[in-house]
């Protein structure tokens, strides 16, 4: 038992070369074409459900807006609809991590159908870390809503979640190129990221600075129009009922959302997402020798 805790506290942690791993991150999907094709096809499809989900509910939303019934119908289809998207986008990220990973070694076509195989044992580490989070937010909303323990917990809890959202960075990599079980995935994401935590850490600080500044270039016309309305909403509210109102803005927000370039600026943004997907990858294959990733 001694020499077992002996040899494991040697047990060298490797270094995260963070340099290279974010720069091959944003530069990767544009030299792999097999992956942009992967991450076209990711945003085509998704942007398309999530246009079809937000256009949907605000006809639907304007429609019901006098109606109880009609507005719970609307949450309950509108949760169905998201977890629909989030199912078929997990599947496009599977295809991307092995892409990513194998590069040109295997084809898209390829990529896919070794998807397709792991899909349910990626949909299940989706879920285990979902629960993670999950449960113990739902323990906090429940001790907030019989004492005043709200605020006191949820401040931890925000920086907890933080910290464990880092240490589950490769998870699915562990699940979709290691072939393990949800909670193996975690367990080993854990145990690897953890002597790397703050190289992980610089990396998604990195990628996610560049990510949102092309969203907010993408969308501030739209971000433009929506704090317009908002000043409209104030300067016009006496001037008619609030309901009528809001039902001028939602059709507004139609209109908005039908625009052909809110759909290509939300394609763009989806493809750009995939370096989220890339990074972990990036680093799994930095941190974890090929001969043990099988």
């Amino acid at each position: 038992m001694e020499k077992g805790f002996a040899k494991a506290s040697r047990k060298k942690t490797r270094r995260l070369p963070i340099d290279s791993v974010i720069g091959d991150t944003l530069l990767l999907p544009f030299r792999d074409i097999g992956l942009l094709q992967i991450a076209i096809m990711n945003a085509v499809v998704v942007s398309v459900i999530a246009f079809a989900i937000v256009h949907y509910t605000l006809i639907k939303t304007v429609a019901a807006l006098h109606s109880l019934s009609g507005i719970l119908g609307i949450v309950a289809l509108l949760s169905v609809l998201v977890i629909f998207e989030l199912l078929v986008e997990l599947f496009f990220n599977a295809a991307i991590v092995l892409r990513t990973y194998y590069g040109t070694k295997i084809t898209v076509g390829q990529a896919f159908g070794r998807a397709l195989g792991i899909y349910l044992n990626v949909v299940a580490t989706a879920i285990v870390i979902v629960i993670m989070f999950a449960a113990p937010l739902a323990v906090i909303f429940i001790l907030g809503a019989i004492s005043t323990l709200f605020l006191i917990l949820l401040i931890p809890y925000a920086i907890g979640a933080i910290y464990m959202l880092l240490l589950i960075t490769l998870a699915i990599p562990f699940t979709v190129i290691g072939r393990n079980g949800p909670v193996e995935s975690v367990r080993k994401s854990f145990e690897n990221v953890k002597g790397n935590w703050w190289g992980v850490f610089a990396c998604l600080l990195v990628v996610s600075i560049v990510f949102y500044v092309f969203q907010f270039v993408t969308q501030s016309p739209f971000l433009i129009q929506q704090l317009s309305s908002l000043n409209y909403t104030n300067q016009n509210v006496s001037a008619a009922s609030q309901a009528n109102v809001t039902a001028n803005l939602l059709n507004r927000d139609v209109s908005m959302y039908s625009s052909p370039l809110f759909l290509v600026g939300l394609m763009i943004l989806t493809v750009i997402y995939s370096w989220f997907i890339i990074m972990p990858v990036l680093i799994y294959k930095q941190l974890i020798p090929s001969s043990a990733a099988k």
